[in-house]
């Protein structure tokens, strides 16, 4: 995978619609700055902080933490490929879904947060097979 890949699908993807679709209702702070529970433990108060221009994330409760594609790795327990697939797809679906109206919205991602169906889908070629880079 291409580091141009990963920069693109970056460069796509709204950080704030992603996390909320991701995490249920986010609790806004200063800035690009929010909080929600973590779902990597039990989590009673918002613990996890999360940057929404950059798509960084942190957990003060669990210890977790990263950029983006770490939380996806985590949250359906994927490898970086996966995670890659996941959200090109999403960046697609975004860019597809404003391309008519020129505002950036939460529409591309659907009413759910991304399954594990689609993870699955993206994430493997033709009859499940893993996908390979193109030559």
């Amino acid at each position: 995978m291409s580091i141009d890949l990963k920069a693109e699908v970056l460069s796509r993807l709204d950080f704030r619609a992603l996390f909320a679709k991701e995490l249920g209702p986010l609790k806004y702070g200063r800035g690009d700055q929010a909080k929600a529970k973590c779902p990597f433990h039990n989590d009673i108060a918002p613990s996890l902080s999360l940057n929404l221009q950059s798509g960084l994330w942190n957990c003060f409760g669990c210890q977790a933490g990263g950029d983006v594609f770490n939380f996806i790795q985590k949250k359906y327990k994927t490898d970086f490929r996966g995670a890659l697939g996941l959200l090109a797809k999403a960046s697609l679906t975004w860019t597809l879904s404003t391309s008519r109206n020129g505002k950036r919205s939460s529409a591309g991602f659907g009413d759910t947060p991304l399954s594990t169906s689609t993870m699955s889908s993206v994430a493997s070629g033709p009859a499940g097979a893993p996908m390979r880079p193109a030559p």
